[in-house]
């Protein structure tokens, strides 16, 4: 069975940990590297968690007469560059990690991801699943190009490997994407399903939506960054910038605020305001000695907060038909002495 909560570099992600809020990077750098730092600092105080590149080399990864391979191109960030990122990355407290292809995998490797990102465009590619699996460390599984179905065969390969310790991600890849097709009810269905951490890879263009996938149950969210979304190409269009990012940050922590916890039990100032709102027993006129009390007789009040040893009105039954042993006026407390036993 996988864990419901793991370590994800130096973070604990699932159960009873807030959600882990990754900044998807992706190749928004441009192949740029003092831009990409850039980016990973406005990360860092705008709330991230994590920032997450992709280095995919794109000879191996597109064909030549792609549109695809000419922005990997572009972009493609190499060892040092990659590796110059990540210490930047890790001095600012965020853990850092990537999606890669096989020629790219074991220099990732070399720099202490975090874990690893695969997404549902890898899915078919099993022997890559499986060689990053067997790194041993975290998996992060998108899932916007698949069914069930498909999940299922990677799991199987994380089944077949003993891998414990990833997380799936509901996400739909459409970019950007509609609003009816985000389905966040996904969520809670993929952490029942698979006993997995869930959460959301959003490819939407708005900042409210992870904010709502929290009530759906989600772990981690991952959401597209940029400096400037007005940039062409790339992923600029579909992503956040720094002002929404924090925004976004700020409606998700304020989620799980009010989300709060599942126990009903009274926290003290509600024990006070109870104490001060509770209904209590009175006389709706005077009552003498010798009369047998009917519901009639009855007033359920709120009374003042200094007032003491009060029979409360769940007591009512326990009163009925009992005979009264000492006088009480009009809006006066029926107390236990009152009554006859």
């Amino acid at each position: 069975m996988p864990n419901t909560s793991f370590k994800f570099g130096n973070t604990m992600i699932g159960a009873g940990q807030p959600c882990f809020i990754i900044a998807e990077i992706g190749i928004n750098h441009e192949g740029d590297t003092e831009y990409c730092k850039q980016m990973v600092k406005a990360c860092a105080e705008a709330g991230a968690d994590a920032v997450k590149l992709q280095t995919s080399d794109p000879d191996e990864n597109y064909h030549p007469d792609t549109e695809s391979y000419e922005i990997y191109k572009k972009s493609f960030l190499g060892f040092e560059q990659t590796g110059e990122i990540f210490e930047y990355a890790k001095s600012l407290g965020l853990e850092v990690f990537t999606t890669s292809g096989l020629r790219t995998l074991e220099w990732v490797e070399k720099l202490n991801p975090s874990g690893y990102k695969i997404s549902s465009g890898l899915f078919s590619n099993f022997y890559l699943i499986e060689q990053t699996v067997q790194k041993g460390r975290p998996v992060i599984l998108s899932t916007g190009l698949s069914a069930y179905e498909d999940i299922d065969r990677v799991v199987a390969i994380f089944e077949k490997n003993a891998l414990k310790d990833y997380a799936i991600l509901q996400c739909t890849s459409l970019y950007p994407c509609p609003d009816e097709h985000i389905n966040l009810s996904a969520i809670d269905e993929i952490a029942k399903r698979y006993g997995v951490v869930s959460g959301l890879s959003d490819h939407s263009v708005t900042k409210d939506i992870p904010a709502l996938s929290v009530a759906s149950g989600a772990k981690v969210i991952e959401k597209h960054f940029s400096l400037d979304t007005s940039r062409p190409s790339y992923d600029h269009s579909i992503s956040l910038d720094f002002e929404g990012f924090k925004d976004m940050v700020f409606m998700i922590r304020r989620a799980e605020t009010l989300m709060g916890s599942s126990k009903k039990a009274l926290i003290p100032e509600i024990e006070v305001k109870r104490k001060n709102m509770e209904r209590f027993i009175f006389s709706s006129q005077k009552l003498t000695k010798g009369k047998v009390v009917s519901i009639d007789d009855l007033l359920f009040l709120r009374a003042r907060s200094e007032s003491q040893n009060l029979l409360s009105a769940s007591e009512c039954e326990n009163l009925i038909g009992k005979e009264i042993v000492n006088d009480i006026n009009a809006l006066e407390p029926i107390k236990e002495k009152d009554v006859k036993n």
